[in-house]
């Protein structure tokens, strides 16, 4: 199964570092990504979350 099914898989909201786990990434990388504006992500409240269906439609954009 390929991470962008793995994502669609997930219930509720991810946070920082299980989509940093699921991408390969650093969580600093995921909050500079974030800062720059090109991950797509929630505020609730103070924290950044994630959808999974949303970051799967822009991780399988950026891989075809």
């Amino acid at each position: 199964m390929g991470i962008a099914e793995e994502l669609r898989r997930t219930k509720g909201l991810l946070s920082v570092r299980q989509v940093a786990e699921a991408l390969g990434s650093h969580p600093q990388t995921i909050y500079g990504w974030v800062s720059e504006g090109k991950l797509p992500h929630v505020r609730v409240g103070s924290r950044i979350k994630f959808d999974g269906n949303t970051l799967a439609d822009w991780l399988q954009r950026r891989t075809l």
